[in-house]
């Protein structure tokens, strides 16, 4: 029995300590693609568990893809920061709609930007920065709006394994 148990700490120290994997949201490549890069599109994990509601996870987490090209493949923060709601409204709003519920999402959609730019200073990745225990973490997903515990604590377990920070 100690062999075994010993055996798999190493295997979970190995894993631990590799490179993480991408996250295979939603099979497609280039949408998979964006929301595990992190260095450039933070705010496009964030908007992805905001919007994985009520809808399939490929939907939820294909939609940052779906606004990337509808704002011709510019998915840069302070571009996303200059539409306002409407605009936002009529970017989901292109068919196929982004999200079924698609004015409430929109509207957190608009939020979620507003909070982005006003508290993490236009940095999503300041969510997670400064190895915050998983608890904190979901206490900051709660402050968007449309968040509530079940995709904060979603969005905390995968920072807590795609980001392998010290966690408690």
């Amino acid at each position: 029995m100690k062999k075994i148990c010993d055996l798999l700490l190493l295997e979970g120290h190995r894993l631990f300590e590799s490179d993480p994997e991408p996250v295979k949201f939603t099979g497609e490549q280039d949408a998979d693609n964006l929301v595990n890069d992190l260095e450039k599109y933070p705010h496009a994990f964030v908007i992805g568990c905001l919007l994985d509601r009520q809808v399939n996870a490929e939907k939820a987490w294909g939609a940052p893809g779906k606004l990337r090209e509808r704002l011709n493949g510019d998915f840069d923060f302070k571009r996303l920061a200059e539409l306002d709601k409407k605009e936002i409204l009529a970017r989901m709003d292109k068919p196929p709609a982004v999200h079924w519920l698609l004015k409430e999402m929109s509207k957190n959609v608009y939020k979620l930007i507003a909070r982005i730019r006003d508290v993490y200073e236009g940095d999503a990745s300041l969510i997670w920065r400064g190895n915050p225990s998983s608890a904190e973490l979901v206490y900051r997903f709660l402050g968007f709006r449309g968040i509530g515990p079940k995709i904060a604590t979603m969005a905390s377990n995968i920072s807590c394994q795609r980001f392998q920070g010290p966690y408690a």
